[in-house]
């Protein structure tokens, strides 16, 4: 697993790293809030499962430039369609009138190794390829992780 933090291009350097550990704190946040308050419901709580696996277990995080404020608003509203199985939360930064600065995802291995870049190049093309309609259904990507796919091989490392 890893955690993918898309941030706002104009926060670069050590800042990108900060802003990223405030989107993680706050997906840690959230989880823990619902846990206390008896709120978590059965997807929510496997989430939570996936989060403590990574925490645990995997702890890589990938830093991407994804746009500005605009840009993130609109992968926020993305990342929060129900058919969205993975742990997510944004960050939005009072010092910079609440832009938001980061949005972290957890993903599993299937949504970030050479083949589903692979597909993830192919389906942003827009080239169809019959082997690549193959893989997609081996895999099982659901509409919501090909739309993933294509959005994650679209932005750059942060630097």
């Amino acid at each position: 697993m890893r955690a993918y933090f898309f941030n706002n291009y104009y926060v670069a350097g050590i800042r990108a790293g900060i802003q990223a550990a405030h989107a993680i704190d706050q997906l840690w946040l959230q989880y823990t809030n619902a846990l206390i308050e008896g709120a978590l419901d059965p997807d929510a709580r496997r989430r939570l499962d996936l989060l403590r696996d990574f925490s645990a277990n995997h702890k890589t995080f990938i830093l991407l430039h994804a746009g500005d404020h605009l840009d993130l608003a609109e992968l926020a509203a993305f990342f929060a369609l129900p058919d969205n199985p993975y742990p997510w939360a944004t960050f939005s930064e009072p010092g910079l009138n609440d832009a938001i600065t980061s949005i972290v995802i957890i993903t599993p291995e299937r949504l970030y190794d050479d083949v589903a870049t692979a597909v993830g190049r192919s389906l942003l093309s827009l080239q169809p390829s019959d082997e690549i309609d193959r893989i997609v259904a081996e895999r099982r990507y659901s509409p919501w992780e090909r739309e993933f796919l294509k959005r994650r091989v679209a932005c750059s490392r942060a630097t």
